[in-house]
């Protein structure tokens, strides 16, 4: 008889530091349903996009990125409410033409080979534009795939990862294979 006293009294016990412990904000990291893919082709550009320069000429590289976006051609998405970035790494090459050459950040941010697109209020945008003196010489080629990552706001403070839009894009005038390839000579 003792023991089920006993016992029902570990029970109760249980409960209540289990109830205690969530109520204090245990780390119960629930998450919606991982990450949202969101394909927008042709949202960065070259300018002009040529397959020769001369040393010395100057293009424009630029992306435009809408805070409001499709997804699913359904649903409606708006990145900067959603998430909060202000700031956004450019997961792509662009260090390969922008890095060896003289160039100027005219709108976003650049820094130790890593690209950002910022937010601008005024246009509701995300936006990268840098002007660069193709100063060296030879073949350039890189992959004109880019990947931008809004991470969402985590759904507990206490949580460490949250679920993610990535937005899928690449630069406007890529050959077939998904390349940007030209030659700046002498």
């Amino acid at each position: 008889m003792d023991t089920k006293k006993y016992i029902k009294q570990i029970i109760l016990i249980s409960l209540a530091l289990s109830v205690v412990f969530i109520l204090q904000g245990c780390p119960l990291c629930i998450y919606r349903t991982g990450s949202y893919y969101i394909h927008v082709p042709g949202l960065f550009k070259i300018t002009p996009l040529d397959s020769v320069y001369h040393q010395g000429d100057t293009i424009i590289i630029s992306g435009r990125i809408p805070s409001i976006l499709t997804r699913n051609n359904t649903d409606t998405v708006d990145l900067y409410k959603e998430t909060g970035m202000r700031k956004v790494y450019i997961r792509s090459l662009l260090y390969k033409i922008i890095d060896p050459n003289d160039y100027e950040i005219l709108e976003g941010e650049y820094d130790n080979y890593r690209a950002y697109v910022k937010y601008y209020d005024a246009v509701d945008e995300y936006r990268f534009k840098a002007r660069v003196i193709l100063n060296l010489t030879g073949n350039y080629e890189m992959l004109g795939g880019i990947e931008l990552e809004f991470p969402l706001p985590p759904p507990n403070p206490k949580c460490k990862r949250s679920d993610k839009y990535y937005v899928n894009t690449n630069i406007e005038g890529a050959d077939t294979t998904g390349y940007i390839r030209f030659t700046v000579l002498p």
